[in-house]
């Protein structure tokens, strides 16, 4: 497990930028060690060192998020579910849902640009986002709104 994460450290920025979710579990990122006798990662300390300072490079900003399992809905956002189809309203439960056990991929899930919060659009149904913003650890998130997609900003 903690190979399978180190490849996700390495991996991480290009992924982002290629729109790959590695935390999918689609693929067997521990098959990038092919050790031979298979080791107890258990009984091996994994020691990571942050040397980018001592090699001048830029700090690296990577955050995987896998799931997300808490929700918080805010008045506004609540006011707006309900005035949404019942089909759209339906979905909404359904996309908390698949959250708590997955992230799916961009464009479905993605950061908007240009904000200066964190703000991220899930799509809700064909013609629906909704914008979800973190805490700063990325435990809890809260709904701060949803609508069609030319109301929430999207083309």
């Amino acid at each position: 497990m903690g190979l399978g994460e180190l490849a996700k450290l390495y991996l991480g920025p290009q992924a982002l930028r290629l729109g790959l979710n590695l935390s999918s579990g689609a693929a067997a990122l521990d098959s990038f060690y092919p050790l031979w006798p298979a080791l107890d990662a258990s009984k091996c300390p994994v020691q990571m060192i942050d040397d980018a300072r001592g090699l001048a490079l830029p700090p690296i900003d990577v955050t995987i998020i896998d799931r997300i399992t808490h929700i918080e809905e805010t008045e506004p956002f609540k006011k707006a579910l309900l005035d949404l189809p019942h089909d759209i309203q339906k979905r909404w439960q359904k996309k908390k849902e698949q959250l708590a056990t997955s992230v799916p991929r961009h464009p479905e899930f993605e950061k908007l640009k240009g904000e200066t919060s964190d703000t991220f659009s899930i799509r809700v149904g064909l013609k629906h986002r909704a914008h979800l913003q973190p805490n700063a650890d990325y435990s809890r998130w809260i709904a701060v709104g949803i609508g069609a997609h030319t109301e929430m900003g999207h083309g």
